[in-house]
């Protein structure tokens, strides 16, 4: 667990028995409670999501042996070994006990103001520029279970997800900074981006270009802020969570194939869902996956 986060007293038991019970996966993760900074419950993880945050997987050690250490310049280290449990031909379960108390506080960016489009759109930024090195990694480990795991069949198709996940990124980059651009320029320059689009990449029809640039003037902001009711810290992680688990709960076993076919199941790449379904499910590759 991360250093603000609670492991519970049986993790180590439940990692253990999970361990007896599938000898092959090379990670586990499990459910986990939501606390505040005071430690105040604030609901459980959604038991249908599948992949949760590091803190609360638990690693092979081959996870770590079979490959390359980590960069220096890596800012995370979950999202760059998440798809190493693949690459070696093994498979992540998620145990249905509570083991970690995730603590989110507020101080986090979600807790942030986001009445600020430029901050929102310069965080996403760094967010992305960390995410295109931990593609860098992951095209490294490629490379290296291609030299000695290359009896892996799924290589192939695990690759291509990391280069279209890698390409996403770098648009969604591209962007992102045409966006900064625009909300930092001179208002006679915020003209002609509303009148004649003078970003093309951004793909913005007059509506959506109008409400970028009324979002950048503070008159506006404030009477927003006015007539409008932030939502609270609580309500947002209210979405996020449920009161309580239920009580029966069976562990949920991750393959290749599973990773492969479902794009929320990893932490890069998550928020390109009509591209993936266009772009990396093709008809080929959905009849490699034998999806009908």
């Amino acid at each position: 667990a991360a250093g603000d986060d609670v492991s519970t007293p049986d993790r180590c038991r439940a990692v253990a028995e999970g361990i007896r019970q599938f000898p092959d996966a090379l990670a586990f993760g499990s459910n986990y409670e939501v606390i505040d900074g005071d430690s105040r419950s604030l609901g459980f993880s959604q038991p249908e999501h599948r992949l949760g945050p590091g803190a609360v997987i638990a690693w092979h050690r081959s996870v770590f042996t079979s490959f390359s250490p980590l960069g220096k310049e890596l800012k995370v280290e979950d999202a760059p070994l998440y798809p190493r449990v693949f690459l070696l031909g093994g498979t992540y379960v998620k145990l249905p006990q509570v083991t970690l108390q995730y603590r989110m506080d507020g101080h986090s960016f979600t807790g942030q103001d986001r009445n600020n489009v430029l901050n929102v759109q310069k965080y996403f930024l760094k967010v992305r520029k960390v995410l295109i090195k931990v593609m860098e990694q992951r095209f490294t480990d490629i490379a290296t279970a291609r030299t000695f795991h290359k009896e892996n069949k799924w290589l192939d198709l695990l690759e291509e997800r990391q280069k279209w996940a890698d390409n996403e990124i770098r648009k969604d980059i591209v962007e992102r900074e045409e966006t900064i651009r625009i909300l930092e320029a001179p208002f006679f320059s915020k003209l002609r981006f509303l009148l004649c689009n003078t970003a093309p990449s951004l793909r913005m029809g007059f509506a959506q270009r109008l409400k970028l640039i009324l979002s950048t003037y503070r008159p506006l902001i404030w009477l927003k802020r006015k007539i409008t009711r932030p939502v609270s810290w609580s309500e947002m992680i209210a979405k996020e969570t449920v009161p309580e688990l239920p009580t029966e709960l069976s562990p949920l076993v991750i393959d290749a194939r599973y990773y492969l076919t479902h794009i929320d199941h990893d932490f890069c790449g998550s928020d390109y869902f009509e591209s993936f379904e266009r772009d990396f499910l093709t008809p080929e590759r959905r009849k490699a996956l034998q999806i009908p």
